[in-house]
């Protein structure tokens, strides 16, 4: 049913496994009329900036992540695209080694949720951001062990609970659409 590619969801009309991928397109600080901007612009503009992958905003600096969630039962996972924050220095040394597709040598880097999950949840929430090769996103991971993504990110996810998260992003998947 989650990656029906003929499957409908009944909210939002999109077709396909669309909803194992689910995405902010910037940070929740940022204003949502913020334009988007080439990546190359980080380096040649002053001020706020929003691009594909990074973020700066004040003092703030953003990089676009995944937050993965595996499913019980499958060898799938919720992916949510998201975003978090890193020091300047960590910044830097990011945006420095991006186009070289080399950052899994940047070694973990403490980072804090710019997004809330599910919608509407209290921010900021303490991360740890892991770069992976290769021009992947780097993947977010809950440091606080009593938080209950850093449950289902190590566990993984009900049915029941994946169903409740998505409900809570707008996809109700109990809908009949689903159901047949």
């Amino acid at each position: 049913m989650l990656t029906d590619q003929d499957a409908t969801c009944p909210c939002c009309g999109k077709a396909g496994a669309t909803l194992l991928s689910l995405a902010y397109d910037r940070p929740d600080p940022l204003p949502n009329d913020a334009p988007k901007h080439e990546n190359w612009l980080l380096l040649q503009e002053d001020g706020d900036i929003l691009t594909e992958d990074f973020c700066r905003m004040d003092t703030y600096r953003f990089v676009r992540c995944v937050l993965e969630i595996p499913l019980l039962g499958t060898t799938e996972h919720l992916v949510l695209g998201v975003w978090g924050t890193l020091s300047q220095t960590n910044f830097e040394r990011y945006a420095d080694t991006f186009d070289t597709g080399d950052q899994a040598a940047l070694g973990n880097m403490s980072s804090w949720l710019s997004n809330a999950v599910p919608p509407g949840s209290t921010l900021p929430v303490a991360m740890t951001m892991v770069p992976r090769n290769e021009r992947q996103r780097p993947q977010l991971m809950y440091a606080d062990e009593e938080h209950p993504l850093f449950v289902a990110q190590r566990d993984g996810l009900s049915f029941d609970a994946l169903t409740d998260l998505l409900r809570d992003f707008g996809h109700d998947l109990t809908a009949k659409t689903y159901l047949n």
